[in-house]
């Protein structure tokens, strides 16, 4: 049988003795990995941080999480949770900005556009 399936020996004798003795004819279920840091009431803060002021950095979104919520957690973190809720960060440039091109701030002399 196992030369038929091009499979080794063992691994014949491994899958009888598991349906003999556990019943199971298929694999067990995989484990999972580690629960999220960032979920439920802490995701919604960050939500909520990202609607009022969408500009941060990162690392600022950690350091706002850190007071609301009190988690500290790597700003890749923050960065993961933000593309598993679809959320964008409109970083301001600044060298856009500082030309009067693309930003809402004010132009190269100072000048409102």
């Amino acid at each position: 049988m196992a030369k038929r399936f091009r499979i080794g020996r063992a691994s014949v004798y491994l899958w009888l003795k598991q349906r003999r003795e556990e019943g199971r004819d298929g694999p067990k279920k995989m484990g999972g990995g580690p629960q999220r840091v960032i979920r439920d009431a802490v995701e919604a803060a960050l939500q909520r941080l990202v609607e009022s002021d969408n500009h941060l950095t990162l690392a600022q979104y950690r350091d706002q999480l850190a007071e609301t919520a009190g988690i500290f957690v790597h700003p890749w973190t923050v960065g993961r949770a933000l593309r598993r809720l679809r959320l964008t960060r409109k970083k301001e440039d600044a060298a856009r900005c500082r030309t009067g091109r693309g930003c809402a701030c004010p132009g190269p002399a100072g000048l409102a556009r």
